[in-house]
């Protein structure tokens, strides 16, 4: 019965997909700055073994968004990830029991279109906290790094978005000032409310 209604998971290899997680009762999953760059380490080593491309992310106190492609399985990536960070977090901050609330959530990214979207909505995360303009500033998404703000890491794949928006000037008006897509309903409400997809 708890599956009634709930779609499958798009898992198709080589396919993009806006992943998203938060922290179980939406306790925090990032304590610290430290956890925070642990989280990006294990990105990175996603990458490194040829599991999961980072096209664009930001990590919030209890969620985090990722604009994400597998070479392979999606859900053996984020599986991954989520196993091992939540196996380091609990030990690093002496608890134990479920970090994250359950299935991760994917959206299937179509076009062009829903990619620049969905790297927007990422990027502008931080503006429940901090106005458009320091956007580029927030250390934890991968923002500045489009922006030529902070030095990419080499894990993070900046080649399919950044051209597609032209020049940094070009980029950083997409991010940080009104957009028809903010009120196009079929292009960001599955963002906004995603639902949860089984395996």
């Amino acid at each position: 019965l708890d599956n009634m209604g709930r779609q499958h998971r798009h898992d198709e290899a080589g396919a993009f997909n806006h992943v998203m997680n938060r922290g179980a009762d939406r306790q925090d999953i990032y304590s610290s700055d430290h956890d925070r760059l642990f989280f990006e380490h294990h990105l990175g080593d996603l990458d490194q073994r040829g599991l999961l491309e980072v096209h664009a992310y930001a990590l919030m106190d209890n969620h985090f968004h990722t604009l994400v492609r597998s070479p392979g399985s999606l859900s053996d990536a984020m599986h991954r990830l989520g196993c091992e960070y939540a196996r380091w977090y609990n030990n690093e901050h002496h608890r134990d029991g479920p970090l994250f609330r359950n299935r991760f959530i994917s959206v299937p990214i179509v076009n062009e279109e829903q990619l620049l979207v969905a790297s927007r909505y990422i990027h502008r995360n931080p503006l429940a906290f901090m106005p458009p303009e320091a956007l580029p500033a927030y250390r934890w998404s991968s923002l500045g790094a489009y922006l030529g703000r902070r030095e990419a890491p080499d894990w993070l794949h900046l080649d399919v978005v950044g051209p597609l928006l032209g020049s940094i000037e070009d980029h950083r008006r997409f991010v940080q000032q009104a957009h028809p897509s903010d009120k196009d309903h079929s292009l960001w409400q599955s963002m906004r409310r995603p639902v949860d997809l089984i395996e």
